[in-house]
């Protein structure tokens, strides 16, 4: 049985907030990252275990606000 993930199809941001986006529109830029922003927390979530075994799952702020950064330098450094 195959066990790949079927990729979702999510429709990309519309090119005109891209524009205003790597102009340097706040709102763009926003509207960019709640788009993503499901993606940052799925990539910033750590395993911690306690000193029972039990494992738990949380998002490391520190990660996702990072992530978060670098995804607003890409889209103001992002040539059209």
């Amino acid at each position: 049985m195959d066990k790949r993930k079927k990729p979702l199809n999510r429709e990309l941001p519309e090119y005109e907030v891209i524009q205003e986006a790597v102009a340097g529109n706040i709102l763009a830029i926003n509207q960019i990252l709640d788009h993503y922003r499901g993606y940052i927390i799925k990539k910033s979530i750590r395993k911690l275990k306690d000193e029972y075994g039990n494992t738990y799952c949380y998002v490391d702020e520190t990660l996702r606000q990072c992530l978060e950064n670098q995804l607003v330098k890409k889209i103001i450094n992002f040539k059209l």
